[in-house]
């Protein structure tokens, strides 16, 4: 009997309900696969990894390494012969197999039934595996087979082995043993009677492991080994030590703990927790019927409310009187209008941000893969086009209606022409195709539903299948329900030569803050439209994707990290999936947004009020559960393009926000997110890192063509660490230097890049060291930044802070606490930097402040530039979140801030007059008595000196100041204080807070008289 090696075990972090012991392959110890069991972050599970004996190897020509069996050869024909009989080392393998019987006695010696112990292996580990699974004589649970065989000499299995689940991988490109030889071994499982068999093979992966295998090996443990949650009687018998991991499993701090009692009331009441679905308090009757005061609804303050610009809302009174209501987002689409109208458009937003003196961001969405029916059209003096003739077509069920691909067909009552000439390439008979009108709002009896018949070259035969009467832009949708990805998806352009065109044109007259990815099926569109962009120019607009298509929800998690923001658009999705998967959907998005700290808007809501002055009881339902889900903005499409009602709309669905966002439960909404973190923390890589809007290519980083095996498949080996991240405080190292041309974001996929909104892996993800703390501390492992805001969230709701203020530098900080949907307002401050470029010098910051507008509870704040160091930049913050009713006298406010690269926290008090920052001296500093806050005679800054009133100086406006007398980081001229009251009075409109930037590059104001006029 030779000797075995030592034995890695790996206790579960939570309550031990399932045991997987795991075998290495030939050449490695334990410690080679110990790495896996925190990747696939399973805390009911006890993972063991057992070490083969040392033993001459004849293929490695006698070498002594450890190994389970000796092998002879691993050519060809060796292979093809021991899978027709000849097996390797009998012995060795018996003599395996007999020290892993011993593990499992000793599992079930510990109280774990046999069905729930899994055995598994690597390579010649899973040979052995394999045997001892269908060897074993009473079932266990399951076995796991990655890259390995079975011959089939194999006899005498126990019929009730045969019933038991095996999970197997391999990979397409493996050189050791190749494809043929797995395809043998399920033939081998077949011929058996093996009747659960889930068999994956990954293109492009090697003799090795891949994520993507260890993803699929996780989602099958849980099937086969589901956590079974602890009964009320053992938690109450756990020890403290059991009740800590239990707690902190599931993502609960027992920091303040230090009674037993409350760790077992606090674990108790964790067993009742069946899903996260809606996160709101427990009210009275009396206080959910309560009507909610317009007063109380502060615009812009909660969650965001996306306009469609378009005929109905385009005006400059129209759109000051909806960014009074609370807009804080508009878009501009570009599958309908001219430039000219778009461009006019986005000059009327400006003026109505100067009028209103509110930021507003902007989204510019692309046409994408849409197609679209060619039908004659003009245009009115404005720009905006109308159908031309009889505009209207009557469709009847059963009708014969052709799609012609045909540039000189034209548009009848049984022909549609499309703008895609190989539209006919990428559908098949037995396909559904919709056609709708553009924006359709779904209960307007304007979407036709088609079968495909027959297909030619240039022509799709079609049946209707309902009667419909279409008007207006029309497109066409094709509804497919594989599994797989359908080519059509990927077949059309990412951009078409029209959003080409608008974007150059727009682009180089306004900031576009954000561009919409129309279709965006996978996180290589994002990377090219990123270069597209940044050959444009457009280095800080940010990319949001549109989820629209199964394709994009089957791609989602590599989407959701790469992206800037997330849109699921619900009308598109809904020809995807049947109607009952889009609930669950729908919040599965969201929550893995909330998750990631990546903004989420969603579209849909108030279809009705297109032409009525209210919605109806499910869209107001439908409008509070979304807020309660925790997305971060509802988008309004046809409601504001061409509804009835745009500025009532805005202000019923802010309402309607609102009124929701009273009874959101932030406190397990934020221990969600904590026992989410944990078990992200440590999970297996999920791909690539995100895009970014500031370029840093990383070192080494090398990208699969496009088309290559490894597209499919990331290949990794399981020692190979995550990619390499950024700094975690998110501080920008340069910008791109190699931009590149329109033309050039054609072709392979472009590096990626790391957006500066959202959660960046920490620098040790994958490291032993990383991977031992997570095992010692039974606690997830968060990045600085991460942690801070945590922690800054919580610190407020503690103190029952009225505001917090982030000081931000590149929008990740503000991101993160955002995520957290605290109760009370989120002020980002942006200090706009003075940066260098080739053509000269520019303000950076900007775009910055307005792209914030899209974070749900933050309000942008845009400061006077240079002014990042100043001490008075909080007290003149906080003054202005008075002004604008974010905070009260005496509350207290939580600042994030950073200082010489490191990260603060700070809380300070609200002056009683609202007017700065309460000094706060003694041990307690809630008593009546308020020192004065300004700076004494003796102070080194010199006297006080009260900056004059504008009455008082006739007009004649100075420097402005702070109470102080230093010179005011904020205030502008025409926000000063009075000697008097020493309340705030307002003058003439500030120039630099909130300062509205949306303006045409050509036309900017060069003076500051210029700006206040």
């Amino acid at each position: 009997m030779r000797a075995f090696g030592p034995i890695v075990r790996q206790p579960a972090l939570g309550r031990h309900t399932g045991s997987v012991i795991l075998l290495h392959g030939l050449g490695d110890t334990a410690e080679g696969w110990a790495p896996v069991g925190p990747q696939l972050r399973l805390p009911h599970i006890k993972f063991i990894y057992p070490t083969a004996p040392t033993r001459p190897i004849t293929v490695n020509m006698g070498m002594r390494m450890p190994g389970w069996f000796d092998i002879t050869h691993l050519d060809q024909q060796g292979l093809m012969d021991m899978m027709k009989g000849k097996p390797f080392d009998p012995e060795g393998v018996a003599e395996a197999v007999e020290h892993v019987r011993g593990l499992i006695q000793q599992e079930v010696e510990a109280g774990i039934p046999l069905n729930r112990i899994i055995v598994g292996g690597f390579s010649q580990g899973g040979h052995v595996a394999y045997k001892a699974a269908l060897q074993q004589p009473q079932p266990l649970g399951g076995c796991i087979a990655l890259s390995t065989w079975l011959e089939p000499s194999l006899r005498d299995v126990p019929p009730a082995n045969l019933k038991i689940p095996f999970f197997v991988g391999h990979g397409s490109v493996d050189n050791l043993i190749p494809p043929v030889i797995a395809s043998t071994t399920q033939d081998v499982l077949d011929g058996l009677g093996c009747s659960d068999v889930e068999f994956h093979m990954y293109t492009g992966m090697g003799h090795s492991s891949c994520p993507q295998e260890l993803r699929d090996l996780r989602t099958w443990l849980l099937k086969v080994l589901p956590d079974a949650p602890p009964t009320k009687e053992e938690v109450q018998h756990m020890s403290v030590a059991q009740l800590k991991a239990f707690l902190q499993s599931k993502g609960v701090s027992t920091a303040g703990m230090f009674e037993k009692s409350e760790m077992v009331e606090k674990a108790l009441s964790l067993l009742h927790q069946k899903a996260k679905a809606h996160v709101f308090l427990d009210v009275g009757m009396e206080e959910v019927v309560k009507p909610t005061p317009d007063s109380d609804v502060r615009a812009g303050a909660g969650s965001k409310v996306v306009i469609t610009i378009g005929p109905s809302c385009a005006e400059v009174d129209v759109l000051e009187r909806l960014l009074r209501a609370g807009v804080t987002c508009a878009r501009i689409n570009l599958s309908w209008g001219s430039k000219e109208y778009h461009a006019r458009s986005l000059a009327n937003l400006a003026e109505a941000m100067k009028r209103t003196r509110r930021l507003c961001s902007v989204f510019v969405d692309t046409c994408g893969r849409e197609v679209v029916v060619r039908r004659p059209v003009e245009y009115d003096d404005l720009g905006w086009p109308r159908q031309t003739g009889d505009t209207r077509v009557n469709i009847k069920s059963g009708q014969h209606i052709t799609i012609s691909t045909d540039p000189k067909a034209e548009c009848t009552g049984s022909v549609f022409p499309v703008s895609y000439p190989g539209f006919a390439s990428i559908v098949s008979p037995g396909h559904q195709l919709q056609i709708g009108r553009f924006l359709a709002t779904g209960a307007d009896g304007g979407s036709l539903f088609l079968d495909v018949v027959g297909t030619s070259d240039t022509t799709v035969s079609c049946v209707a299948v309902n009667d419909a009467t279409l008007d207006g832009l029309l497109t066409v949708m094709i509804c497919h329900r594989e599994d797989e990805d359908f080519r059509g998806d990927f077949g059309l352009p990412l951009f078409t030569d029209w959003d080409r065109e608008c974007l150059q044109h727009l682009g180089s007259r306004f900031e576009i803050d954000f561009v919409n990815l129309s279709f965006c099926n996978r996180e290589e569109d994002l990377y090219e439209a990123r270069a597209f962009l940044d050959g444009l120019g457009m280095h800080q607009t940010k990319i949001v994707a549109k989820v629209e298509r199964k394709s994009a929800v089957r791609h989602f998690e590599g989407i959701a990290r790469a992206a800037d923001g997330i849109i699921i658009s619900r009308g598109n999705l809904g020809l995807d999936f049947e109607p009952e998967a889009m609930a669950l959907l729908q919040k599965r998005i969201i929550s893995r947004c909330n998750q990631l700290g990546k903004p989420v808007l969603m579209t849909r809501f108030v279809d009705t009020m297109v032409s009525t002055p209210r919605p109806t009881r499910a869209e107001a339902t439908d409008v509070a559960n979304a807020v309660l889900d925790g997305v971060d903005g509802i988008v309004l499409g046809a409601e504001t393009l061409r509804g009835l009602h745009p500025v009532l709309t805005v202000e019923t669905v802010a309402k309607l926000c609102h009124a929701a966002e009273r009874h959101f439960d932030y406190r397990t909404h934020h221990e969600a997110l904590m026992g989410e973190a944990y078990e992200e923390e440590v999970g297996p890589d999920q791909g690539h890192n995100s895009v970014s809007d500031f370029g840093l290519y990383q070192a080494g980083l090398q990208y699969p063509d496009k088309g290559s095996a490894g597209l499919e498949h990331s290949v990794h080996t399981i020692h190979k660490h995550r990619m390499a991240t950024p700094d975690e405080d998110g501080s920008e190292h340069g910008g791109r230097t190699n931009g590149l041309s329109p033309e050039s974001s054609s072709g392979a996929p472009h590096a990626p890049y790391v957006s500066e909104f959202g959660s960046l892996l920490p620098r040790t993800a994958g490291s032993v060291q990383h991977l031992n703390r997570i095992l010692l501390t039974h606690a997830p492992y968060m990045t600085k930044l991460e942690s801070v805001a945590s922690s800054a969230t919580r610190v407020a709701e503690k103190i029952s802070a009225g505001l917090i203020i982030v000081m931000v530098q590149s929008g990740r900080t503000v991101s993160l606490v955002a995520k957290y949907r605290p109760p009370m307002p989120i002020m980002a401050v942006v200090v706009p930097k003075l940066k260098s470029s080739k053509l000269g010098w520019q303000l950076e910051g900007k775009y910055l402040a307005r792209q914030t507008c899209v974070l749900r509870g933050v309000v942008p704040m845009l400061a006077a530039p240079m002014s990042e160091g100043s001490e008075d930049l909080i007290n003149e913050a906080v003054c202005a979140a008075f002004l604008q009713k974010l905070v009260k006298p005496l509350q207290y406010v939580v600042v994030l801030r950073s200082v010489r690269g490191n990260q603060m926290v700070k809380v300070v008090q609200v002056s009683s007059d609202g007017t700065g920052i309460r000094n706060m001296t003694g041990l307690n500093s809630s008593g009546n008595e308020e020192e004065p806050d300004i700076i004494s005679d003796s102070s080194p800054f010199g006297a006080y000196v009260m900056p004059t009133s504008p009455i008082a100086a006739s007009q004649q406006v100075g420097t402005p100041r702070t109470l102080s007398g230093r010179p005011s980081p904020i205030l502008a001229p025409g926000l000063s204080a009075s000697p008097t009251t020493r309340f705030v009075t307002i003058g003439a409109p500030s120039s630099l807070l909130l300062n509205p930037t949306l303006s045409e590059n050509h036309d900017r104001p060069r003076h500051s008289q210029d700006r206040q006029q």
